[in-house]
């Protein structure tokens, strides 16, 4: 009650992030107040969360005469990505600033940036560059993001424009999901143990949008916003595959956050998987 009334009486005198945040910052069991409730104060401004009061945007239009894919004649772009040179070393994340996070884990945790396995790369996002003449329906299927462990879960993630994004907190800590993309709304919101999912979605394409923790700062991801749904992330085994391309001559593009881009043409034959190698070299 006291709580209530202090925000009540001195909401409008508090940053609109801080307020938000010790209004849900409580235990959802005893109702007091979370001892990490300062800490947002040291993010960036929360008044960002404004321009995500609806979830759930519309797609980026398609032309009037766009025809949807015929998944009947639809092929598939499928092959790997390759690693050339010496296999860097993995390092691990430093979690020693919290001992809630360290704790959770019996072992130090493999940082995600550049993941190199028998000479394949993983975390490499492939897309179809430009697909014109075709329209295509936003999936009904959210993509999730996890934070588990102190660390985000995939560390790289494809969504479409217009595709809702679930962001849960699996941890016993509070995070805090700062996304900061640039043709996008921007997100920045505390994310407290239990708390319900975050929601959001992308207005219009985008590539290379850092996703953090201001809490934690090792905590960070990367998302990829298509027009489409004809793209993959690469897996350990440098492996991918689109399905769902309608027939055609493409680009295809491989991107990856620290190695930068590769590009590679292919021909897309009815009910036929195309192939795609990329090669990465080492810095």
């Amino acid at each position: 009650m006291l709580r209530n009334s202090l925000l009540i009486a001195f909401g409008t005198a508090l940053p609109l992030g801080l307020a938000t945040y010790w209004a849900f910052a409580g235990d959802s069991k005893s109702g007091a107040a979370s001892c990490c409730a300062t800490e947002l104060m040291a993010a960036p401004e929360a008044a960002t969360m404004e321009a995500n009061a609806e979830p759930f945007v519309p797609a980026e239009a398609f032309p009037q005469d766009a025809r949807p894919v015929d998944q009947a004649t639809a092929g598939s772009i499928k092959g790997v990505v390759k690693f050339d040179g010496a296999a860097p070393e993995r390092g691990t994340y430093d979690m020693s600033a919290d001992a809630t996070c360290k704790g959770l884990h019996t072992a130090p945790v493999p940082k995600d940036e550049l993941v190199v396995k028998d000479g394949m790369l993983a975390n490499v996002f492939v897309t179809v560059a430009k697909i014109e003449g075709y329209k295509f329906e936003v999936p009904k299927d959210p993509v999730k993001l996890d934070q588990k462990g102190c660390v985000y879960t995939p560390h790289v993630f494809g969504i479409m424009a217009g595709q809702q994004l679930k962001v849960s907190n699996s941890d016993g800590v509070t995070h805090n999901v700062n996304m900061a993309p640039k043709k996008n709304p921007p997100l920045n919101q505390g994310q407290p143990a239990g708390s319900p999912e975050i929601e959001k979605a992308f207005k219009t394409a985008e590539t290379g949008i850092p996703v953090k923790c201001d809490i934690h700062p090792w905590m960070r991801a990367i998302a990829h916003v298509a027009k489409h749904t004809c793209f993959a992330v690469s897996g350990e085994n440098g492996a991918f595959e689109i399905k769902g391309v309608p027939p055609g001559k493409y680009t295809v593009e491989a991107i990856h956050e620290t190695l930068g881009k590769q590009t590679a043409e292919v021909e897309v034959k009815e009910k036929a998987a195309a192939e795609a190698t990329f090669t990465f070299k080492a810095k």
